[in-house]
């Protein structure tokens, strides 16, 4: 199993924007990519940071839906409530 994690910038003013796309758009997205088995999207307390935990079945399936969104986002940092700021793929060696 492989994880994608995606870092964004949030803007604290605009927070109700962030939780809709997160919601919304980014778990919409991430669940009609192939190999998707679950995730997560989280804000952090002080508003200014969100990250997305995303599983995938394989490194290929997490590397694509990663080229397909996240890294394509990068490309175009617009005036948005949330813009990202990396990506990584991970492979999961342990379950606590």
């Amino acid at each position: 199993m492989h994880i994608m994690v995606v870092r964004m910038a949030t803007d604290p003013d605009r927070i109700e924007e962030v939780r809709r796309h997160l919601e919304e758009d980014a778990k919409r997205r991430a669940a009609a990519r192939p190999g998707y088995i679950g995730g997560r999207w989280l804000v952090a307390e002080d508003q200014r940071h969100a990250i997305g935990v995303v599983r995938f079945d394989s490194a290929d399936a997490a590397q694509t839906a990663a080229i397909a969104g996240p890294r394509k986002a990068m490309d175009d940092q617009g005036d948005r409530a949330w813009n990202v700021v990396g990506v990584n793929i991970f492979e999961q060696v342990a379950v606590g």
